[in-house]
């Protein structure tokens, strides 16, 4: 995780400078790696928000991008030597039982070329996603096995970034941090709800969602049948049903 870009030998069409390869592993993987270039199946609010190169160091500034999560991907798969649906497959699906992981669930998208990272798209169904959920709130054990160190999920779901409320968007609330692929909901905040403790989710392209709830032992899944999509937000909708589920975990 401490590994530079530069210690990889990571490369861009636009060649990084001196101190984006100072970047670490880590900084990649919490959007804090300071290389704000183009990137495949980035959205319209990454554009927007995209600062200007050079403007921020490594390490210092959170900005949500897809080059961050692209390179990470190509970076596993160089040092890995599997295709990364492979090694999720072998890793992480198998030993899950996840019933609907195959090979055309997967969209790898570089086009034209004009990228040298690609976006890894994951096409997972609703139940399969729960597992995944579900692996995470068991800190990694499934059934009386290890599939993720516990000490690798409790260090990377350490909050480190914490992002301003936008009271444009009915998704977010207070309280809400990144850490290292996941969104915190500090002080136990999570879609409009207190739900306590530390509450963590994963949020995909097209509104598709992961909510992980400790404090309930409870994981709330939102699907979009959309196989790709726009960027949606649910919001006031979704908040409601998000409620309504607590509500009704709490009466049972």
């Amino acid at each position: 995780m401490s590994q530079t870009l530069a210690d990889l030998g990571t490369a861009e069409i636009a060649e990084l400078t001196v101190t984006e390869g100072e970047a670490t592993l880590r900084n990649v993987l919490q959007c804090r790696s300071g290389v704000y270039l183009p990137a495949q199946a980035e959205t319209c609010k990454m554009k927007k928000e995209r600062p200007k190169r050079g403007s921020h160091a490594p390490g210092t500034f959170f900005y949500y991008n897809n080059w961050d999560f692209n390179a990470a991907g190509g970076i596993f798969t160089r040092l890995d030597g599997r295709k990364i649906f492979n090694a999720f497959q072998e890793d992480i699906a198998s030993p899950l039982g996840m019933e609907d992981i195959q090979e055309d669930h997967h969209a790898l998208e570089n086009k034209d070329g004009q990228y040298l990272f690609p976006s890894y798209m994951f096409r997972m169904s609703a139940r399969d996603r729960a597992r995944f959920g579900l692996l995470y709130l068991r800190e990694g054990n499934w059934n009386g096995r290890e599939v993720v160190p516990r000490e690798f999920i409790w260090e990377t779901l350490k909050p480190v970034s914490t992002v301003r409320t936008d009271p444009d968007s009915a998704m977010l609330s207070s309280g809400k941090s990144y850490s290292t692929l996941w969104w915190i909901g500090e002080g136990g905040w999570l879609w409009g709800e207190n739900v306590g403790g530390m509450p963590i989710s994963a949020r995909g392209v097209a509104g598709n969602f992961i909510g992980v709830i400790p404090s309930k032992d409870l994981v709330v899944v939102h699907a979009n049948d959309k196989a790709d999509g726009d960027n949606i937000d649910p919001g006031g909708e979704w908040n409601d049903l998000f409620s309504l589920i607590c509500g009704a975990h709490k009466e049972g």
